[in-house]
C-alpha cells in the first residue's frame, strides 16, 4: 500500500465526505444492524448541510487519509458537550474514525489517530473521548489497544431507539511507538 497522506478537510471536499461518509458507516455497520437503519441513517447523516456543518464548527477539524487508491477514510475531531462519566470537562470528542474496510489493518486509522492527538494538543485538550457502538469489537479494540479506556456510557440514538454505547476517554500525550 502506498504511505498515507493526511490532510485537512476543506469546503472543496463536501461531496466526498459526504459519500465517503456513507460508505464508510454502511460497510462497518450493515452486518451488525439492521440494514435499512444503516442506510436510513447513513442518508440523513451524511448530507451537504450536515458535513459543512462539520467543517464550520468552532475548533473541529476533519481529516481526510487518502492512499493511491483514493480517498479511503476520514477522522473528526470536535467540542462536543462531555459525558458525565468523563472527568475532563474539556476533553475533546473524536467523534468520528472510519476507513474502507480495503484500507483496514494498514496503519492508516492508527496514522489519522494520532493526527487527531495532536490536533487536540494544538486546541490545548488534555485529554479526548469518543463513544463505540458495544458490537463494533474491532473498533474497541483498536482504541483500547492504543490507550483509551471505558469510563461509562452515553446515548446514542440510532434507528428509533436509543443505545448506552461505551464511552471510552485516553490523554493527549502521544502514543507508544
Amino acid at each position: 500500500m502506498t504511505a498515507p497522506h493526511l490532510r485537512p478537510a476543506t469546503t472543496a471536499d463536501i461531496e466526498s465526505l459526504c459519500a465517503l461518509g456513507a460508505r464508510t458507516f454502511r460497510a462497518t455497520y450493515a452486518e451488525m444492524s439492521d440494514p435499512a437503519e444503516v442506510d436510513d441513517y447513513a442518508r440523513t447523516h451524511f448530507t451537504p448541510a450536515k458535513v459543512s456543518a462539520w467543517l464550520a464548527a468552532p475548533g473541529a477539524c476533519t481529516v481526510i487519509a487518502s492512499t493511491g487508491q483514493g480517498d479511503a477514510g476520514y477522522a473528526h475531531l470536535r467540542h462536543a458537550p462531555v459525558p458525565a462519566c468523563v472527568a475532563d470537562r474539556t476533553a475533546m470528542e473524536l467523534s468520528r474514525l472510519y476507513l474502507l474496510p480495503s484500507a483496514q489493518g494498514r496503519g492508516l486509522g492508527a496514522a489519522l489517530l494520532h493526527r487527531m492527538l495532536d490536533e487536540a494538543a494544538a486546541r490545548s485538550a488534555h485529554s479526548i473521548w469518543l463513544g463505540a457502538y458495544d458490537r463494533n469489537l474491532k473498533a474497541l479494540a483498536f482504541y483500547e489497544a492504543r490507550g483509551f479506556r471505558r469510563v461509562g456510557t452515553h446515548d446514542f440514538e440510532f434507528g428509533g431507539r436509543v443505545y448506552a454505547d461505551p464511552v471510552l476517554v485516553r490523554p493527549v500525550a502521544p502514543l507508544p511507538a
